[in-house]
């Protein structure tokens, strides 16, 4: 880092823009998650490289911060996110021109069961209009753990709140996704407006393949998620399709309990993720590697 800069707190979020937090248990995936909706990698994810304190993600020319505890500054050398002091960081400041950024701020939370983060990094830390994306573990989903801090943390959220069951495709048969996609609408009981089963690292790996970035799951969320974010609430409507009976999809069942909204994209195609800019795209799916 360099010398720290006397700057001063960060300003308060105006609240003229949503934000989106991410948040789970660690190595739930958030991380993979912020890579794919920021189109890049600005986040580490190696698992021994995710130990950061919140790391909030603004529109704007390439800047990284890291803000200590006394309300100060340093810029981040050559942006090494992995360079940052746990111990004196109560933030990183990272700013990027993404097409997402245009429509919300990105706020990506620490691992809820990382014994590094201070008690009281959690406080305050969802504001009423924030959307939360929580990310949950397919082989473990919505541990007690979790469904403990959400019920500390859900009363100061108004926003629409989605869950992910992530790294889905590590269930080897569709019976055993649908068993967990069920169990868990039915322990989570309406907290969420929709959950998706995707495969992160699937997506990652789509680049511009549709029909990979289908198959994922993650093309139905983040369609679901711009929705929400160009129309202020706007939900999927819900089918009365059955779940297809191949390891290959990776769908949401339309037989789940209430609160979970499956959202079902035609296969092959990439439909258009609408902007405040009408007619323009919003282009969600991963750059491919070494671009």
């Amino acid at each position: 880092m360099t010398d720290t800069e006397r700057s001063g707190s960060a300003e308060p979020h105006s609240g003229q823009k949503p934000r989106v937090v991410l948040m789970g248990e660690f190595s739930a995936g958030k991380s993979t998650l912020s890579n794919i909706l920021l189109e890049g990698a600005p986040l580490p994810m190696r698992v021994t490289a995710t130990r950061l304190p919140p790391v909030h993600i603004s529109y704007g020319a390439p800047s990284a911060r890291a803000e200590a505890f006394d309300g100060t500054f340093s810029d981040i050398l050559d942006g090494d996110l992995e360079l940052v002091p746990l111990e004196d960081t109560r933030a990183i400041h990272l700013t990027m021109q993404c097409d997402l950024l245009e429509l919300c701020d990105l706020v990506d939370m620490p691992g809820i069961s990382d014994p590094n983060m201070p008690a009281d990094m959690w406080d305050n830390v969802i504001e009423p209009r924030d959307h939360v994306i929580w990310c949950t573990h397919a082989t473990q989903a919505w541990r007690q753990s979790e469904a403990a801090m959400w019920e500390q943390l859900a009363p100061s959220s108004s926003g629409a709140n989605l869950l992910l069951i992530t790294q889905i495709d590590k269930l080897r048969t569709p019976r055993d996704r649908v068993r967990v996609q069920r169990r868990v609408a039915r322990e989570i009981n309406g907290a969420f407006s929709a959950v998706y089963p995707v495969s992160l690292l699937m997506a990652l790996d789509a680049g511009e393949d549709a029909e990979a970035w289908q198959e994922s799951g993650t093309a139905a969320f983040t369609e679901h998620l711009v929705d929400l974010l160009v129309n202020g609430g706007a939900r999927p409507e819900s089918e009365d399709a059955p779940v297809e009976d191949t390891a290959a999809k990776v769908e949401p069942a339309a037989d789940m309990a209430p609160g979970v909204v499956p959202r079902r994209v035609q296969s092959g195609a990439r439909s258009p993720r609408p902007r405040p800019d009408p007619g323009a795209r919003l282009h969600l799916m991963p750059v491919p590697s070494g671009t």
